[in-house]
């Protein structure tokens, strides 16, 4: 059986809290991957808009790279709004409330969790991303011993 760790959370004000998670299962683990699929996608296009935009800075460019990169630029920019349309947010949230729910979170105690407001408005993007990597790799060191034995 799994062991329990505690995942604290930092939000809004400094604020944190703590919860107990000790089951994670194959659906968060597969939503995760494809989460970080579309956010290491989404990096990797936005580091390629951010070489051009210093190439072009630094008067690097001629005319002929000035429009293709402006092309690169359109067509990453429209990759990136697609990869982060609304279900992006939806499907991450989804992932939390599952966490939180076969976990036994209270809903009466922590019911502010639940609710998609918070998590959007309390908590800063690599916050959340850092608090569903603690739970889905959870058992990572006694995996890694097993895999060693």
């Amino acid at each position: 059986m799994s062991e329990e760790i505690q995942v604290t959370l930092e939000y809004r004000g400094n604020k944190t809290l703590t919860v107990g998670i000790n089951f994670i299962c194959n659906f968060v683990i597969r939503g995760y991957s494809k989460l970080m699929e579309k956010i290491n996608s989404v990096q990797t296009l936005y580091q390629e808009i951010q070489a051009i935009q210093s190439e072009i800075a630094k008067g690097e460019s001629t005319i002929e790279s000035s429009a293709k990169n402006l092309k690169i630029v359109e067509d990453n920019t429209k990759t990136i709004k697609d990869l982060t349309k609304q279900d992006f947010f939806q499907r991450r949230f989804e992932l939390i409330t599952i966490i939180l729910e076969d976990n036994n979170v209270s809903k009466e105690e922590f019911g502010f969790m639940y609710e998609f407001d918070f998590w959007d408005r309390q908590v800063e993007p690599p916050e959340i991303i850092n608090f569903i990597t603690k739970c889905v790799y959870k058992d990572a060191s006694k995996k890694k011993a097993l895999v060693e034995l």
